[in-house]
């Protein structure tokens, strides 16, 4: 992949962002760069996939793509744990009748012992979790534009000499991952972080 707009450079770094922000850091990551469509003139990646391994040992993948027509599903979170499942969708932008929900809607499912071959019931449970929502930060934020309340934060910060929660020294981490995915890509083999 060439540097220089990619959907990796563009879009799936912020998601790799706020991976890090759930999870931690990366330590090592394995990754395949492609560039599939034409309108890529400069050879920039338009499909990307990742796999991810975090310093507290959890594993996490990645997929970024703009090669399909109509993308058929949206951004979202899975995070797998060994009490439950939390899935996140993308923040809801509202409209005239419903407010923005800047963290989409996130559900939990705690997990169970079940047994599907001698329980039907929970057999419909392993396919089909029971995942209840859980409350999210959108009533603690000071305004309903994710782009306000960024500068609010960002103005905050200036004032009173505070680090943003998302700094340019933090982001180099995830800068970390973008890079050594397409160093993956270009060799064929893991990349250490620690190495770049």
């Amino acid at each position: 992949a060439n540097e220089g707009g990619g959907v990796l450079a563009l879009n799936a770094i912020h998601h790799l962002d706020l991976l890090r922000y759930y999870v931690g850091n990366v330590k090592r990551v394995t990754g395949v760069c492609r560039s599939v469509q034409p309108v890529m003139l400069n050879g920039a990646e338009d499909l990307v996939a990742g796999t991810l391994e975090f310093e507290n040992g959890a594993i996490g993948d990645m997929f970024a793509s703009w090669t399909t027509y109509v993308a058929p599903g949206v951004p979202s979170y899975t995070v797998i744990g060994t009490k439950g499942t939390i899935q996140s969708t993308p923040p809801d932008l509202g409209d005239e009748d419903r407010p923005v929900a800047h963290f989409g809607r996130v559900l939990f499912a705690e997990k169970e012992e079940l047994d599907p071959r001698n329980r039907p019931e929970d057999l419909k449970k392993i396919m089909d979790p029971p995942f209840e929502p859980i409350p999210t930060l959108d009533g603690e934020l000071p305004g309903s534009n994710f782009f306000v309340n960024e500068i609010l934060h960002f103005a905050e910060c200036a004032t009173t000499g505070a680090e943003p929660i998302s700094s340019g020294r933090d982001n180099i981490e995830s800068m970390k991952i973008m890079l050594g995915i397409f160093e993956s890509s270009r060799t064929g083999k893991a990349v250490d972080l620690a190495d770049l």
